[in-house]
């Protein structure tokens, strides 16, 4: 995935209520970041540095209780250089 997360996009069913924030993690470690300004119903992206993923890596996006209670419906989609990859890591995840 590249830095920054250039052509990924974030929706919401509904726009926040108040600015939230939902954590992007590569197993289990901090990635990046998808956050919602209050009243927005799109995400913006971080994404310090490009974050390749393998199969077997796993990609998690955390969200608080709280981040839960101000945001209905989030979606998201990621560009990624190696989508079939990505894809691959993805489907070894499930359960």
């Amino acid at each position: 995935m590249p830095a920054g997360l250039a052509g990924s996009y974030g929706a919401a069913g509904t726009a926040a209520t108040a600015a939230a924030s939902f954590a992007i993690q590569k197993n289990g470690a901090a990635a990046g970041t998808m956050s919602f300004a209050a009243g927005a119903a799109t995400a913006n992206f971080t994404m310090a540095a490009a974050t390749t993923y393998a199969a077997g890596d796993v990609l998690t996006i955390v969200a608080s209780a709280l981040m839960r209670r101000v945001l209905d419906g989030a979606s998201s989609a990621y560009i990624g250089r190696d989508v079939a990859a990505l894809r691959t890591a993805l489907d070894q995840a499930r359960p």
